[in-house]
């Protein structure tokens, strides 16, 4: 005859067997169907994550008047040549209550700040080498915290958006 360890149990005591049955039925039956979240196992955080709380990024009091892809460079002066410091959107914003202008640009997907510069009257934009997808200027940026004076240039995909940088760009001023 062919027996397993438990077997033995049922066969000698073969009440075991239907106590058990009967143990799990009522246990099945005291247990209400109807809520699923707790089928699954549910474990308790180890350190409790603080609630949500909202991000203010300081272009809430501000109107965007442009915004498009482009690719922004500096004038790095030590080597003598253009450094490539983002890729991303370029925002022309206007203070809703000062009417300050100001140039903000945030590189694609990390959203740090590349260029972050007023725009004032006396800043002249140029076209770069004679590309008409790309300009030239000079400007106190702060997009590393503290001021420092940059010649930048930013270059875009098709001389239509460039066109319409320089209009928004000069203006707005």
């Amino acid at each position: 005859m062919f027996t397993f360890p438990w077997t033995r149990e049922v066969s000698v005591r073969g009440h075991l067997l239907q106590s058990w049955r009967a143990r799990t039925m009522t246990q099945t039956q005291a247990v209400p169907h109807g809520d699923e979240d707790e089928d699954g196992p549910h474990f308790e955080p180890v350190v409790p994550l603080p609630d949500k709380i909202e991000v203010k990024t300081g272009e809430e009091d501000e109107e965007e008047f442009f915004c498009n892809r482009a690719k922004l460079f500096r004038f790095d002066g030590e080597s003598k040549e253009w450094k490539e410091r983002g890729i991303g959107n370029v925002k022309i914003l206007r203070h809703k209550t000062s009417g300050k202008i100001r140039l903000l640009m945030r590189r694609e997907q990390v959203l740090k700040i590349c260029a972050n510069h007023y725009i004032s009257p006396d800043m002249k934009l140029t076209p770069n080498a004679g590309s008409d997808k790309s300009f030239v200027w000079h400007a106190l940026d702060y997009a590393d915290e503290s001021p420092k004076p940059e010649q930048l240039a930013i270059r875009f995909k098709t001389p239509e958006e460039a066109a319409l940088f320089k209009c928004n760009g000069c203006g707005c001023v």
